[in-house]
């Protein structure tokens, strides 16, 4: 079994994961709305990092 310390820890990090993949969508949906399709496809894409990074958790 983790300890609590770890488990508060683990879900600190992957709240802080969920939070950065939100961002980056807020973000990207800013950017297309603006035309600025490459940035909106990059961000979306490093949000998409964001919630493989969270999926193994």
């Amino acid at each position: 079994m983790l300890s609590e310390a770890m488990t508060q820890r683990l879900n600190e990090q992957i709240n802080l994961e969920i939070y950065s993949a939100h961002l980056y969508l807020q973000m990207s949906s800013w950017c297309a709305h603006k035309a600025l399709e490459g940035c909106a496809t990059f961000l979306s894409r490093h949000a998409t990092k964001r919630w493989l990074t969270c999926d193994a958790c």
